[in-house]
C-alpha cells in the first residue's frame, strides 16, 4: 500500500474513533469498510500465493505463541485469554486433527503475537505474518468474546 493510502486510512480511523465511540466494530466496518482496522507496513505490498505461511512449532504442529502488553491502556487481558481459550477449544473440537492448543503463551519463540491496548488507536492488526512481535491492538469496542 502506498503512504497516501496509509495516511488517509489512519486519519479516518482516528476520526471514526472520536466520533463513533459507542458503536461496535461491526457497525463501523459496515459504514466505513473492513480496511479501517488493518495496518500495513510502509512499502509492503501483498503478493498472491497459493497458501500463506503457517505458524508452526518445530514438530510441524500449528502454534501461535502470544504475549500480552496491557501497559499503555485498558487491561483486557481476561477477555483476550478467554477468547484464546474459546478458540483453542473450538479448533480442538472441530478440527480434523486433534492437536494440542494452537494459541500458547510465548516462551522464547522469535515470532509471536503481542496483544496490546493503545488508547484512542482503534482495533487493528498487520496484514499477513510480519515476523518478530506481530502486534494486535484491542481498542474500545473490540473487547468482546465470540467465534
Amino acid at each position: 500500500m502506498d503512504n497516501l493510502f496509509e495516511m488517509v486510512l489512519f486519519q479516518d480511523r482516528n476520526w471514526i474513533i472520536k466520533n463513533h465511540e459507542k458503536k461496535d466494530i461491526n457497525s463501523i466496518n459496515m459504514k466505513y469498510g473492513i480496511w479501517s482496522d488493518m495496518k500495513f507496513k510502509s512499502g509492503v505490498k501483498r503478493n498472491k500465493r497459493a497458501l500463506p505461511p503457517l505458524w508452526k512449532n518445530n514438530a510441524g504442529q500449528p502454534r501461535v505463541p502470544y504475549t500480552l502488553d496491557m501497559s499503555k491502556g485498558q487491561n483486557y487481558s481476561n477477555v483476550i485469554i478467554q477468547s484464546i481459550n474459546m478458540l483453542n477449544t473450538h479448533m480442538k473440537n472441530y478440527s480434523c486433527v486433534n492437536n494440542p492448543p494452537v494459541w500458547v503463551p510465548r516462551t522464547n519463540e522469535t515470532d509471536y503475537v503481542t496483544f496490546m491496548t493503545v488508547p484512542n488507536d482503534g482495533c487493528w492488526s498487520y496484514v499477513g505474518r510480519v515476523g518478530g512481535s506481530q502486534q494486535i491492538n484491542i481498542g474500545d469496542g473490540c473487547q468482546y468474546t465470540g467465534i
